[in-house]
C-alpha cells in the first residue's frame, strides 16, 4: 500500500494535518490555561487590594482592635473558590490571625505548620514582595491551586501582616479538560475529513497519473496507438497533452525509423556484393543473403568468427591492426577460388562515444573484372609480340638488304618477298583487330539482305577445294532441302564460314576429310563442320575463342595465322543472334557447331 503514491498523499495530508492541528491544540490550550489562571490570581489580587482598605487592617496596632478585625476579614466577600487568610507577626514568624468562612480550621497555627500555606512563598513575602505561585496538588496533579501572599506594612514601614488568598482551579481544569476534548473531537473530525479529501485530491492526481502510466506500458509493448484524455488546463492536463504530442512524434520519428530501416534491410538484402558487419573481437553483427552464401555461414548462426574465416584466405588479416589504425579504410584481395574473385572494402564504425566499435566490410565479385584485366594484359602482350615478329623480321632483312645484299638481285627480290609477306602479316593482323573494334562498340554498318545458305556454302566450297586438294583432302558439302535463308550481312557470314573450314583445312593431316552439312534442328538453322585432324586439347577448349589465343602457338604462326580468326567469327554469329560452339578430343578431329535462332539475324546487326 505505501508504494502507491495515493495512499502516500493522503498519509503525508494526514500528518501535516494532524502536526498542524496538534500544535495549534497545545498552543491553544497552553494559552486559555495561562489566561484563566491569570484571571485568577488578577482576581486574588483583587481581593487582597480590598481587603487592605479595611481600616482596622490599616491600623499599626491589632491588638486592640483584634476582634473588630477577625469579624471584618472572615466577614469579607471571597469567591467560593478562593480562601483567605490573615497572618500576623508572632516575632519572627506569622501566625493565622483570622480567615475567610471555610477556613476556621487554622486559626492560631504558625504558617509553618499549615500544608495549605506554602512556606516558600510566605518566606519571600516577608522579604516586602509579592508572591503568586501556581502549586499542584502532592498527590492529585490535577487539583491544581493558585496563591497568592501580599505583605502589609506598618507606618514604620517594618511587616506587621500577611495576606495569604488561596483558589482551587478546579473549574479552569474542568474548562481545560472538556476544551481538550472539544479539540480532540474537532482534531478526530479533520483527520477524517483530511483522510475523505486527501483520498479524493490525491486520487484525481494519480488516476491520470496511471492513465499515462497505463498507457506507457501499453507503448513499452509496441502499440503506440495511445492517447490520453485532457481533462483540464492544470499541471496534469499539460501533462497529458505532452504525452499525446510525444506519442504522435515518436509515432512519426518510428515510421521513419522503420522506413529507413526497410530501406536499409532491402538495401542490405537485395544489393548485389555481399556485406558484413563484425564487432571489435571479429564476430559476427550482420551479414547480408550474399555474404552468408559466400562465407556459407547459417542464417541462424550469430556467434560466427567472421575473422577467422577472412584469415583462412588471408592469413595477414590483423583485425587489432585495422582497428587501431589511423585510418582504418581500405580494401583487401581475397581468393575463394579459381574462379571466384573478391575484393573486399572496410571501413570502421563507431559508437555514440565516438569509439570504433567494429568494421563494415563490403565484398565486390571482381571475377569477371579480373578475368577481363588479365585477357587485356594477356591481349596487350600478345598484340605487342605479334606485331613485333613482323616488325623484327621487316628491320632484320631490310639491314640485310641495306649491308649489301642489294646488289645481288635474287637476294634482294627473297628478302624483298620475306619484307612483303610480313607487311601483309602485319595488315592482316591489325585489319583484324580493326573489324573486332568496330564489332566491340557496335561501329559496324552492315547491309542487311537475304542470305541463301546454300548459295553462301557452295561459294565456300569452291574457294576452299584448291586448298582441300593442296593437302589431298576431301572437302565435302551436304545441305537439306528446303532451308531458310538468313537475314544477315553476306559478306560477314561468308567470313565466318571461310574461317572455319579454312581452319579444318589447316589443322587436319593430308589426306583428310572436312564436312560441312546444313539442316535444321527443332528452330534452328544449324551450320556443323567436322574435320578428323589433330584436334584440340581439353584444357584449351575454354579459351579457343579467346583473341590470339593458339593451341599451338608456333605452328599456327608457321602456317600465317593471326590468332583472330575465331574471336572474329563468334562476334559475327553472336550479332546475327547466333552461337558458335567446338567439340574436340585431341587426336580425333574437331567439329564446329554454328546455330542461328529461327533463321533469322538479330535487329542489332
Amino acid at each position: 500500500m505505501f508504494k502507491s503514491i495515493r495512499w502516500r498523499l493522503v498519509i503525508i495530508y494526514f500528518l501535516l494535518v494532524f502536526m498542524a492541528v496538534t500544535v495549534v491544540g497545545v498552543f491553544i490550550l497552553d494559552r486559555l490555561r495561562s489566561q484563566q489562571e491569570e484571571w485568577t490570581l488578577n482576581n486574588m489580587r483583587q481581593y487582597a487590594e480590598q481587603v487592605q482598605v479595611l481600616p482596622s487592617l490599616r491600623a499599626d496596632d491589632w491588638v486592640e482592635n483584634e476582634s473588630q478585625l477577625v469579624e471584618s476579614f472572615s466577614n469579607w466577600p471571597i469567591a467560593q473558590t478562593d480562601q483567605a487568610y490573615l497572618l500576623r507577626m508572632d516575632g519572627t514568624v506569622p501566625r493565622v490571625l483570622s480567615s475567610s468562612m471555610g477556613a476556621q480550621n487554622l486559626i492560631g497555627k504558625l504558617a509553618y505548620e499549615t500544608e495549605v500555606i506554602d512556606n516558600e512563598l510566605v518566606f519571600n513575602a516577608l522579604n516586602g514582595e509579592k508572591e503568586d505561585k501556581i502549586k499542584k496538588g502532592t498527590y492529585q496533579p490535577e487539583d491544581t491551586v493558585a496563591h497568592l501572599v501580599v505583605p502589609l506594612f506598618s507606618v514604620s514601614g517594618e511587616i506587621k501582616g500577611l495576606i495569604y488568598v488561596t483558589s482551587d482551579l478546579e473549574v479552569t481544569n474542568q474548562v481545560l479538560s472538556a476544551s481538550r476534548t472539544i479539540l480532540f473531537q474537532g482534531m478526530a473530525l479533520a483527520l477524517v475529513l483530511t483522510v475523505i479529501m486527501g483520498s479524493i485530491l490525491s486520487r484525481s492526481i494519480t488516476v491520470p497519473i496511471q492513465a499515462v502510466t497505463i498507457k506507457a506500458a501499453k507503448m513499452a509493448e509496441g502499440d503506440f496507438d495511445q492517447k490520453v484524455d485532457v481533462k483540464s488546463d492544470d499541471e496534469l492536463g499539460q501533462l497529458a497533452m505532452m504525452f499525446n504530442s510525444l506519442t504522435d512524434e515518436l509515432k512519426k520519428t518510428i515510421s521513419q525509423l522503420s522506413e529507413e530501416g526497410s530501406k536499409l534491410e532491402a538495401l542490405f538484402t537485395n544489393m548485389a556484393d555481399g556485406l558484413i558487419a563484425i564487432d571489435t573481437k571479429g564476430k559476427l553483427l550482420h551479414a547480408n543473403p550474399i555474404a552468408r552464401k559466400l562465407f556459407v555461414i547459417d542464417e541462424m548462426e550469430k556467434e560466427q568468427d567472421v575473422l577467422s574465416l577472412l584469415q583462412e584466405l588471408r592469413p595477414d588479416v590483423q583485425l587489432d591492426h585495422l582497428m587501431t589504425s589511423e585510418d582504418a579504410r581500405g580494401e583487401l584481395m581475397l581468393e575463394f577460388s579459381p574462379e571466384e574473385i573478391y575484393r573486399a572494402h572496410y571501413a570502421p564504425f563507431l559508437n555514440d562515444k565516438g569509439e570504433r566499435s567494429g568494421l563494415i566490410l563490403v565484398f565486390q565479385d571482381i571475377t569477371e573484372q579480373y578475368k577481363l584485366e588479365t585477357m587485356r594484359r594477356e591481349f596487350v602482350a600478345n598484340v605487342s609480340h605479334e606485331l613485333k615478329t613482323p616488325i623484327t623480321t621487316i628491320k632484320s632483312y631490310t639491314e640485310t638488304i641495306m649491308d649489301g645484299v642489294l646488289d645481288d638481285k635474287e637476294m634482294s627480290t627473297k628478302f624483298l618477298g620475306v619484307i612483303n609477306n610480313e607487311c601483309d602479316r602485319m595488315t592482316r593482323i591489325v585489319r583484324d583487330l580493326l573489324q573486332l573494334s568496330s564489332m566491340d562498340y557496335q561501329e559496324t554498318n552492315w547491309e542487311l539482305s537475304e542470305v541463301c545458305l546454300q548459295e553462301l556454302l557452295e561459294l565456300v566450297d569452291l574457294k576452299m577445294k584448291i586448298s582441300a586438294q593442296a593437302k589431298n583432302q576431301q572437302l565435302r558439302i551436304r545441305i537439306e532441302p528446303t532451308l531458310p535463308c538468313l537475314t544477315g550481312n553476306r559478306d560477314a557470314l561468308e567470313q565466318v564460314m571461310l574461317n572455319v573450314v579454312s581452319n579444318a583445312i589447316k589443322y587436319t593431316q593430308e589426306g583428310g576429310t572436312i564436312d560441312m552439312h546444313a539442316y535444321m534442328e527443332e528452330s534452328h538453322l544449324m551450320v556443323r563442320v567436322r574435320d578428323n585432324g589433330s584436334g584440340i586439347p581439353q584444357e584449351d577448349l575454354d579459351r579457343i575463342f579467346e583473341r590470339f589465343y593458339r593451341v599451338n602457338k608456333a605452328r599456327s604462326r608457321a602456317m600465317g595465322g593471326t590468332g583472330l580468326g575465331l574471336s572474329i567469327a563468334k562476334q559475327i554469329v553472336e550479332l546475327h543472334g547466333g552461337s558458335i560452339q567446338i567439340q574436340s578430343n585431341l587426336g580425333e578431329g574437331t567439329v564446329v557447331e554454328i546455330r542461328f535462332r529461327d533463321g533469322n539475324a538479330q535487329e542489332r546487326v
